[in-house]
């Protein structure tokens, strides 16, 4: 069988595990033609993938980049015979249309297209926009198979009038490695220590962390956050905040690592966090970091939005506040007053991630994919 995979990691992207349990479980049964704006195939979580990379180079930048490369992969692959294209990101779904009516597709729904094809500040781009984002869906519909990461997005999809037979939720996953090397239920000794992994943005938090955990420390309480994931602007930002308030040792920022090295970071640590601005899209798109923290053991700190809280019980396997310094102080407050309850929270966050493991999840994975470019019903 072979099968073309098209990518669009854009360049500040910190977070390729997910793409890669898939390109490797399709390269296992198939000849995959993988392509990538850039070269992966250095790239760590790739290392134990079979793929030919296709590499089309951006042209030019933001929008019309993202057009031109997605208009000259489909050329490519109507040149080409494919048993089925699998788009790997929903930012390609409205170039499902240029693909030849014959084509067998299988579309990953993992972003909302308000995500990519947002608002513009510029008046004259919004029409584009909005036409783009309702190209996202009529490309949804011509797909054989759409595979949402949630909930919300099967929901918005069917909404949108995409058909529910071929509309099947498929996880995203963890691998075995984020297991804990010790077991959980470990309480802390001093120190409540923290882990923020991914992209070190504004609107993901990053000065609601930094200003609510400065305050930690003028407060006294004993906790440390270790930010894993920073571009040199981002980190050199946050080394700046930091030394502003005299919180070196309260908080520690490193800078982009492969997927398997945030392994290492989050193994010791005691919560995960997940953070993110009540945007329209962050209401769709459930974090990578939310299911590898509960695979590694950890309970997750995170500020009450949908994506969040549909996860993650208060007091159960993680804490809930709201997106705002003050109240992510007082959740750590109750956390240092509470060490005891960490132990639990470790346990039931352990516990109940055996549904987020990708081995669990891949058979569904292939099968569906196996089926589809059979011409059978997913």
């Amino acid at each position: 069988m072979k099968i073309a995979v098209v990518t669009y990691f854009h360049d500040n992207l910190t977070g390729f595990m997910d793409f890669s349990y898939r390109v490797a479980a399709l390269g296992a049964i198939s000849d995959v033609d993988l392509y990538c704006r850039y070269s992966v195939r250095h790239r760590q979580e790739f290392s134990n993938s079979s793929f030919n990379e296709v590499v089309v180079q951006p042209r030019f930048k933001g929008l019309p980049s993202q057009l031109d490369y997605f208009t000259r992969v489909t050329s490519l692959i109507r040149k080409k015979t494919y048993d089925l294209v699998v788009m790997l990101g929903s930012q390609g779904s409205p170039f499902i249309l240029a693909l030849p009516k014959k084509a067998r597709i299988a579309l990953y729904w993992n972003e909302h297209p308000s995500h990519f094809f947002g608002p513009s500040r510029l008046r004259p781009m919004r029409p584009i926009r909005k036409i783009l984002r309702g190209l996202c869906y009529s490309g949804a519909k011509k797909a054989d198979l759409v595979m949402p990461i949630g909930e919300a997005h099967r929901q918005d999809l069917l909404a949108h009038g995409v058909s529910e037979q071929k509309t099947r939720l498929v996880q995203m996953g963890v691998s075995d490695a984020f297991r804990p090397v010790t077991a959980a239920g470990d309480e802390p000794n001093g120190k409540v220590h923290f882990v923020y992994a991914g992209s070190v943005e504004q609107d993901r938090g990053r000065d609601v962390m930094l200003e609510g955990f400065c305050a930690a420390q003028d407060k006294g309480l004993p906790v440390h956050l270790t930010i894993v994931g920073a571009v040199e602007t981002q980190r050199q930002y946050c080394l700046d905040f930091i030394k502003s308030r005299g919180a070196e040792n309260t908080i520690t920022v490193l800078g982009r690592v492969s997927g398997a090295e945030v392994i290492g970071h989050l193994h010791g640590k005691d919560f995960g966090i997940c953070i993110w601005a009540d945007k329209e899209y962050y209401r769709f798109n459930p974090p990578t970091k939310l299911f590898e923290y509960q695979v590694a053991g950890l309970p997750v700190l995170a500020n009450n939005i949908s994506t969040h809280t549909h996860f993650i019980d208060n007091e159960e396997n993680g804490v809930i506040f709201e997106y705002d310094s003050q109240s992510l102080l007082e959740a750590l407050i109750r956390i240092t007053q509470n060490q005891e309850k960490i132990g639990r929270l470790k346990t039931r966050s352990l516990s109940n991630s055996e549904q987020y493991l990708w081995k669990n999840i891949e058979p569904e994975f292939l099968r569906r994919i196996q089926t589809t470019a059979a011409g059978s019903r997913p």
